[in-house]
């Protein structure tokens, strides 16, 4: 406790407490607050979001290999969803090599179906309260039921390891911003 006190003794001598509250002010903090903005949560409360199976088809032959995700705004406010997009698939989920992909992330942008003739071209919405809106992507393989059924641990969730994919967009709720980041 002696060298306690006389380190502290030696600091308020040389007013080191004072240089500390400066490089905190001037260093720490700002970089604190730069990675708190940066941060991404996992869900909006009252947006839902639901996996389905889709149906496509081309050439004239119908293909079941299309995964349809719907957001369902619950929120009570106009909710602008935009960036939306799938990364960090798995060998479990494979997206088809047709599909638009971005390669500087290696990842899958998710289109929602235009008001005129109904083709999946938009790549941001707005949705209203109690409206419902799905974008759709087409895979490989068809989805498998577990697959619908599934729900992401908490360890999967903290360390961002999906055990199919990630979805990440970005939602404006009135006049704040949150950049969502779904493991599933």
């Amino acid at each position: 406790m002696e060298i306690i006190h006389k380190i502290y003794l030696w600091m308020q001598k040389n007013d080191i407490p004072n240089w500390v509250v400066i490089i905190f002010s001037l260093v720490l903090w700002p970089i604190v607050l730069y990675l708190w903005n940066q941060r991404a949560v996992n869900n909006i409360p009252n947006l839902q979001i639901s996996l389905s199976k889709g149906v496509t088809s081309s050439q004239g032959e119908r293909k079941e290999n299309f995964i349809w995700i719907n957001f369902l705004n619950n929120t009570g406010s106009i909710i602008y969803l935009t960036n939306i997009r799938i990364l960090k698939c798995s060998k479990l989920f494979q997206v088809d090599p047709k599909a638009s992909r971005d390669i500087s992330e290696s990842s899958h942008e998710l289109k929602f179906p235009n008001k005129k003739d109904n083709i999946l071209t938009e790549r941001q919405i707005i949705l209203q309260t109690n409206e419902e809106s799905g974008g759709g992507l087409q895979l490989k393989e068809t989805i498998s039921d577990e697959m619908l059924t599934y729900k992401s641990s908490l360890w999967r969730r903290v360390l961002r390891r999906p055990k199919y994919f990630c979805l990440e967009y970005v939602v404006m709720i009135g006049n704040k911003r949150y950049k969502v980041n779904t493991v599933y």
